[in-house]
């Protein structure tokens, strides 16, 4: 099961998606006289498989030879009576039926397969020769006879279909059509207002957030979905979160008084329980949106609010700023320029004067949101996912080198451009970073003494790397078997994780996710081996920084470990890359496993450039 050895990650996709709000990453407003898909010769079909012979999975070759693709568990036919809502032209068809709420009670019902005209829906047509419905302004469609046909169909998918790929075809569709499964189609991000049910006087916010990300020909699907309840002053009082991604899920849950906030974080095989005290008033990430017409909104206030993030788990000061009150071409009428500025990211919003978001800037420009109609932004998150797969390597890389066997660099020296001066980074271990004129001057000798310090504190299990956990402690205890020293039960954890622990771009937020899923990236990598190894008695950390990656020509942003060596310190291992003393080209940037430690890094991202680098020596 070995796999190549690369960083396989970019940056924590949860931390990501949450820092970005949630937002469509959109190119923009949409132009009024942009082309439909349906009139677009250049579109003939969005995230859509490629044409091919019909192929059908079996669960043993028996039934495979049988050619009966009915008695395959992994065959399901979709054929039956579908709900049905006809529509004379697209202005007119229901916008959001792909809800999993939406109400069809009063729909028809409609057999499938079938030709909605013999149903008695439209008059059928037949043409010998020519076009069906004239051709007057091409690629243009006139709308007099383009009917929209909406279906609706419930089923499940089998429970043994888990982890598995699922693809669903559609044989004879003689029309551009789109698909939803479960209201989802790529990434989309909503928020609702309501009063609580059970709790008069109180309001409830909801806010759901589904990504697609793609890269390193992997895809990430994120879902973070959020219900705050507040106070008529949008204090938080009770919050529920689900987190999740790649079918790995975290939940958060707490209540807030005018003291305390205490919640409990629960993922696979781990929970604890926090208690943070209250300062000042209390707010939920998802009141940022609203706050500013709370406090009357006018150009030049600015104000600061204690906000609790549900992604890092932390209380953690929100500032915004009102800038002006303006035009732009980029949306329609006035709107206010509010500024907000939260874990080291700064957003600005243009929100109109009835509390509308018109349009937003994210993470220095990257990320641009605008509100459009839903399907709409739908259709362009499908289209920015597919004709900008690897957007997130572009960003994340630091272009470099190249560097040649850089797993056998032992001595480093490399010069970033544009690191921010507030970000400290330690020298420590053989690591020596200084600034200089032309920027941050780091330097890494791995043949240097390692680094000193506390280390009883990194033996205590941890959410990420529950090391009481019994299936992980048992397992390190058969790997390590009768090992006479850390040295080599570390090179027995690496060698059991490198044959048995797939590197993929899946995350995971706990070890047990990946001992479950036999697969993680490099957090996943770290957190497993540090379950290992403190279940083994060896004080382990996770580090996070950046390692040169050949394939990419540039150093990507990497966790990896780093185990306590009685008698030596703490030595540098690389789980992913099997690394026992990881190599010269990993600058340990920070120190952490939560995503409230990591958030630092948020600044650096797709902000660093590499202004130099040169590999010294090798082993």
């Amino acid at each position: 099961m070995t796999s190549s050895r690369r960083p396989s990650c970019l940056f924590p996709s949860l931390l990501f998606a949450a820092l970005l709000g949630g937002s469509l990453v959109s190119p923009g407003p949409a132009l009024a006289q942009e082309l439909q898909d349906w009139e677009n010769p250049q579109v003939v079909g969005i995230n859509k498989l490629d044409p091919h012979a019909p192929v059908y999975p079996f669960a043993d070759p028996a039934t495979a030879r049988a050619l009966d693709r009915a008695k395959s568990p992994f065959y399901r036919l979709l054929n039956g009576r579908w709900k049905f809502k006809f529509s004379a032209h697209p202005g007119v068809r229901p916008l959001s039926f792909f809800e999993t709420g939406f109400d069809d009670a009063a729909w028809d019902t409609i057999p499938v397969p079938a030709n909605i005209e013999k149903h008695g829906y439209a008059p059928p047509i037949y043409v010998n020769i020519g076009y069906a419905w004239g051709w007057r302004n091409p690629p243009r469609v006139h709308h007099e006879h383009n009917y929209v046909g909406s279906y609706r169909y419930r089923f499940e998918v089998p429970a043994s279909w888990q982890g598995r790929r699922v693809r669903i075809t559609f044989q004879g569709v003689s029309a551009g059509f789109y698909l939803w499964v479960n209201g989802q189609k790529i990434g989309y991000t909503r928020r609702q207002v309501r009063a609580a049910a059970d709790a008069p006087g109180r309001w409830e916010i909801e806010s759901e957030a589904v990504m697609r990300l793609q890269f390193l020909g992997v895809d990430k699907r994120i879902r973070l979905h959020a219900v705050d309840r507040v106070r008529p002053d949008l204090t938080l009082e009770t919050f529920s979160y689900e987190h999740e991604i790649g079918g790995n899920r975290m939940q958060v849950s707490g209540n807030a008084d005018a003291a305390v906030l205490r919640f409990e974080v629960a993922a696979r095989g781990s929970s604890e329980t926090k208690i943070l005290k209250i300062e000042r008033p209390l707010y939920p990430s998802s009141a940022l949106a609203f706050l500013p017409l709370m406090q009357g909104i006018r150009t030049g206030t600015s104000a600061r609010y204690a906000v609790f993030h549900g992604e890092t788990q932390a209380i953690a000061e929100a500032e915004q700023e009102v800038l002006a009150y303006e035009t732009s071409p980029l949306f329609e009428g006035p709107a206010f320029k509010v500024a907000t500025r939260l874990l080291g990211l700064e957003t600005t919003t243009w929100i109109a004067a009835d509390g509308r978001p018109l349009f937003e800037l994210g993470m220095r420009g990257v990320i641009i949101s605008a509100l459009e109609d839903e399907q709409r932004a739908r259709r362009y998150l499908v289209e920015a996912s597919l004709n900008k797969r690897d957007a997130m390597v572009e960003f994340s890389l630091l272009r470099a080198g190249p560097i040649e066997q850089p797993r056998r660099v032992s001595q480093m020296q490399v010069v970033f451009s544009d690191f921010p001066r507030e970000f400290e980074v330690n020298s420590e271990g053989g690591q020596t970073c200084l600034r200089t004129a032309e920027g941050l001057e780091c330097r890494v000798d791995r043949t240097a003494a390692l680094a000193q310090g506390d280390s009883q504190r990194h033996l205590a299990p941890t959410l990420a790397a529950p090391s009481v956990l019994e299936e992980i402690a048992s397992l390190a205890r058969t790997i390590a078997g009768d090992a006479a020293s850390d040295d080599e039960r570390i090179a027995r954890l690496l060698a059991w994780m490198d044959a048995n622990i797939a590197k993929e771009a899946v995350d995971a937020f706990t070890a047990a996710d990946v001992l479950r899923a036999r697969r993680a990236e490099c957090q996943g990598h770290a957190y497993l081996f540090a379950a290992f190894a403190r279940a083994l008695g060896i004080p382990t950390r996770v580090v996070n920084g950046i390692a040169y990656s050949e394939p990419h020509g540039g150093f990507l942003y990497h966790s990896w470990n780093e185990a306590w060596i009685a008698g030596r310190g703490w030595q540098p291992v690389d789980a992913t890359f099997g690394q026992a003393h990881a190599d010269a080209t990993h600058v340990k940037l920070i120190e952490g496993e939560s995503a409230a430690e990591l958030v630092p890094l948020v600044n650096l991202v797709g902000r660093v450039r590499v202004a130099s680098v040169s590999a010294l020596a090798r082993w």
